[in-house]
C-alpha cells in the first residue's frame, strides 16, 4: 500500500508528440482541504487507507505540492486540428 506521494505515476501522455499536450505549472488552490473520501478508490488507487487523511493529500491533489510526475495540460483540439492540417 501507498501514501499519496508514493504512488508510481505513469504519465503515458509525456509519451505522445509535442501537439498533444504542454508542461505546465500547477496554480495550487489556496487553503486546501478534503470534503469527501471515497474509500473504494483509495483501495483501487492501492492507498493505505489514511493517506487521504493528511492535508498534503489535499495539497498534492490541488497543485499546492508538486506530484511525482509531470504536469501537463493536455491540448486536443489543438492537436487533433494540426493532424488533420497535415493529413490534408
Amino acid at each position: 500500500m501507498h501514501q499519496f506521494h508514493t504512488l508510481p505515476f505513469d504519465n503515458t501522455y509525456v509519451r505522445l508528440p509535442d501537439v498533444f499536450f504542454e508542461r505546465v505549472t500547477p496554480t495550487p488552490f489556496p487553503h486546501p482541504h478534503v470534503v469527501s473520501i471515497n474509500p473504494a478508490v483509495a483501495e483501487l488507487l492501492d492507498l493505505t487507507p489514511d493517506a487521504m487523511q493528511y492535508p498534503t493529500f489535499a495539497e498534492y491533489c490541488c497543485g499546492a505540492k508538486p506530484l511525482p510526475a509531470d504536469t501537463l495540460s493536455r491540448c486536443w483540439m489543438q492537436a487533433i486540428r494540426s493532424a488533420t492540417m497535415s493529413h490534408s
